[in-house]
């Protein structure tokens, strides 16, 4: 997994977003590029205008504005069309106004990813990312290309929005009308729709405020260690309870656990394997391999795995066993064509 530095926007990018923030022009993130050029360090990257030896150009997949300060451009880049691997040492991001366009941002690799050539089988993919941390982002007229390639994260993310009978996130919905309740004290249950929930709820607490009325519970006692209210009791036994409680809280949260160290490991298949479910260093259609990868080990402290890359597209990646110098990998062939893959993990060692 490669390393990238900061987003630099270069001077064309901060004109055109200058314009856009005031109301002269609609910006367009109109595609992203990749480049094989090493700049010498310290080169000055805002006074670019181009890339020098690209090698791949995308439509962005996905472009949002997070908040004021940030605006996040998301591109896909596919190995199909590639017949030679090469290092992706830059990311471009493009803008235009409509009529011109020019190189907005620049990502510099620190440790780059590598395109693999495309082997007919196995098709392999990078997603980048891109964060633009630019002023006034909220006031940015953005026109969006609906061109792009979509990515899986951008149909979970609409798929997580998804509202429909049985289910979905309903945060942002609005609702039209309850569905009264007759029951005393009512409380949801599984299986019931928004507004009877709602109906429910507002019933359970009409009722609760019915019966308090005139009631003094024991739930008026203060029981905090601040009050001033001289009308309201407090047991010294209780304030003594809570400040010895929120003292061990403060101690407790001072102590957070912090990344010690991160390990990659990657399992793969190869004509070198001997198994009798490997053919020509492909997984035999219907059949499944445990293939096991070695790292470093860190305080004896068992890692966190992420998958990172995968070129595994004909079956599945599952974690058998994974303990604090290696991992166990399951590559599964679920179709009826014989396939290579890989399977690459980001390890994180927590203490």
């Amino acid at each position: 997994m490669g390393v990238y530095k900061k987003a630099i926007i270069t001077d064309a990018g901060e004109a055109l977003r200058a314009r856009a923030v005031a109301g002269e022009a609609n910006m367009q993130f109109s595609c992203a590029k990749t480049s094989t050029y090493v700049y010498p360090e310290g080169a000055d990257l805002t006074k670019l205008t181009d890339l020098q030896e690209i090698r791949q150009t995308v439509v962005p997949s996905n472009v949002q504005i997070t908040n004021d300060t940030l605006i996040s451009v998301r591109s896909l880049f596919g190995n199909e069309q590639i017949s030679e691997a090469y290092l992706i040492q830059n990311v471009g991001v493009y803008a235009t106004d409509g009529e011109n366009e020019i190189l907005f941002a620049v990502c510099q690799a620190i440790t780059p990813d590598q395109m693999p050539a495309y082997d007919g089988v196995a098709p392999s993919s990078f997603i980048y990312n891109v964060q633009l941390t630019v002023s006034q982002a909220a006031q940015i007229s953005l026109v969006v290309n609906t061109a792009g390639t979509a990515t899986t994260q951008d149909v979970l993310e609409l798929e997580q929005k998804k509202v429909n009978g049985n289910g979905g996130d309903i945060s942002e919905t609005v609702i039209a009308a309850t569905e009264k309740s007759q029951a005393e004290y009512p409380v949801p249950a599984a299986g019931d729709s928004a507004k009877t929930i709602l109906g429910k709820v507002q019933k359970f607490f009409g009722d609760l405020r019915n019966w308090m009325t005139g009631v003094c519970l024991l739930g008026q006692i203060v029981n905090n260690c601040v009050t001033d209210n001289a009308k309201l009791p407090l047991s010294a036994a209780q304030g003594k309870v809570l400040m010895d409680l929120y003292n061990v809280l403060n101690t407790k949260s001072q102590k957070r656990k912090h990344i010690v160290a991160i390990e990659t490991a990657t399992v793969a298949l190869s004509p070198q394997l001997s198994n009798p479910n490997i053919k020509n260093g492909c997984l035999i259609a219907g059949e499944f391999i445990d293939l096991a990868a070695s790292f470093p080990e860190h305080n004896s402290i068992v890692p966190i795995p992420f998958l990172i890359a995968t070129g595994w597209f004909h079956g599945g990646v599952e974690i058998r066993t994974i303990s604090k110098n290696s991992i166990t990998v399951r590559l599964l062939n679920g179709t009826d064509k014989d396939s290579g893959g890989y399977a690459s993990f980001k390890l994180l060692f927590f203490e």
